[in-house]
C-alpha cells in the first residue's frame, strides 16, 4: 500500500478462518488447461439447452450471441 494514492479505490477481505477465491485466476487455469488439451473454446456464445445422452455424453444448444 505504499505510495498508494490516499483516494484511490481498494478492495480487502478479512476472514478469521478460511481463505479468498480469485475467480478470475481459476478461469485462466481452466481455460489454459482446455487449450493444452486441443480443446476449441469459443467466446460470445451462450448455452441455451444442455443435456445429458444416453451414451454419457452432452448435448448442447449452443446460440452465438453477436447474432
Amino acid at each position: 500500500m505504499q505510495d498508494r494514492p490516499a483516494n484511490d479505490a481498494i478492495a480487502a477481505t478479512k476472514i478469521d478462518c478460511g481463505t479468498d477465491v480469485s475467480f478470475g485466476a481459476l478461469t485462466r487455469m481452466l481455460f489454459d488447461h482446455l487449450k493444452s488439451k486441443n480443446v476449441d473454446i469459443k467466446y460470445k456464445h451462450s448455452v441455451d439447452n444442455i443435456k445429458r445422452t444416453s451414451d454419457g455424453s452432452w448435448e448442447l444448444k449452443v446460440k452465438n450471441a453477436c447474432h
